[in-house]
């Protein structure tokens, strides 16, 4: 593993680990098998849409050991749902940090499976499209830095200018390597996750963040992620409250189709963003900038 690539050793802040237990498992509950553990977690998990059985998916996940498999079946698994947990559910700030932390800390650990590709983002080295010197397949490596840019990018929401700054440039060479490998994967992709480092970013260009946010839209405006990032992003950070209500708007509006292939994340898509058109003064009040990335207090639920 190199020195400072995502792990508790480096001196960059950006990519501190910690070993954080978000939400435990319920006190007192009946003692289950791991079989058992196992089946309610995929029971769960295939109705990660409903934010119940979201936060059930995420809690049995983590009652479950990590074997190590050589397919990495739990730190998917783990990075994904971090990621839906933390962004698509009420969990406040400081959980939502902790759970975007372990989703990145995730799909670390399949990443240094690719010695090339932790290489090539942690330092430049070599050519990002021409990484072929490990066994994991592209899909796995792809779905694997797409899983730590994002938990790494939310999880820098309230860090210091200097953090963002210096995490800068390992994402954008992550967000290469999709582009380069796989450039139409999960639908805008890389032009969503383009114009989400550059509203992050202290110096980005936000012209040029506006750019990507709409072009992602246009490349698949059914994938309603694109829409809620849009406006729960790049509109709350320019505090533009008419473009944060027409994209929540437009969210909640759209009829989901059940023949659709990302018919559940749309699904939990439109939930949230219908939290958010119901609590706007969260985003939208007078103690920017403070509140940017703020959430819901309890009596905002």
């Amino acid at each position: 593993m190199i020195p400072g690539f995502f792990s508790g050793c480096s001196t960059s802040p950006a990519f501190i680990a910690t070993s954080p237990q978000p939400v435990p498992a319920p006190a007192k509950q009946q003692k289950l098998t791991q079989a058992q553990i196992l089946h309610r977690f995929h029971t769960s998990y295939a109705q990660f849409q409903n934010r119940d059985s979201l936060k059930k998916a995420y809690v049995f996940l983590q009652q479950i050991p990590d074997n190590d498999s050589s397919d990495f079946w739990y730190d998917k698994k783990l990075s994904e749902l971090s990621f839906y947990f933390a962004t698509y559910t009420n969990t406040g700030k400081d959980s939502s940090k902790l759970i975007y932390n372990q989703g990145k800390n995730a799909a670390h650990q399949i990443i240094q499976h690719a010695p090339d590709v932790q290489d090539y983002i942690e330092n430049g080295k070599g050519k990002s499209a021409d990484l072929e010197k490990d066994t994991l397949a592209d899909t796995t490596k792809v779905a694997a830095v797409y899983w730590w840019t994002v938990n790494s990018m939310l999880w820098l929401m309230n860090e210091p200018p200097i953090t963002r700054m210096v995490a800068r440039k390992r994402l954008q060479r992550a967000i290469q390597f999709i582009k380069e490998t796989a450039p139409d994967y999960r639908h805008g992709a890389v032009e969503r996750l383009q114009g989400l480092l550059l509203t992050i970013s202290p110096d980005g260009d936000l012209n040029e963040a506006k750019q990507n946010f709409e072009k992602a839209i246009t490349t698949s405006n059914t994938f309603l992620e694109n829409r809620f990032f849009y406006g729960r992003f790049y509109a709350v950070t320019l505090q533009d409250k008419s473009l944060f209500m027409t994209q929540m708007q437009q969210i909640v509006d759209y009829v989901v189709s059940d023949t659709s292939r990302y018919q559940k994340i749309n699904m939990l898509v439109q939930q949230r963003a219908g939290d958010f058109i119901h609590n706007q003064s969260t985003l939208f009040s007078g103690n920017f900038p403070t509140k940017i990335f703020g959430e819901f207090s309890s009596q905002e639920k």
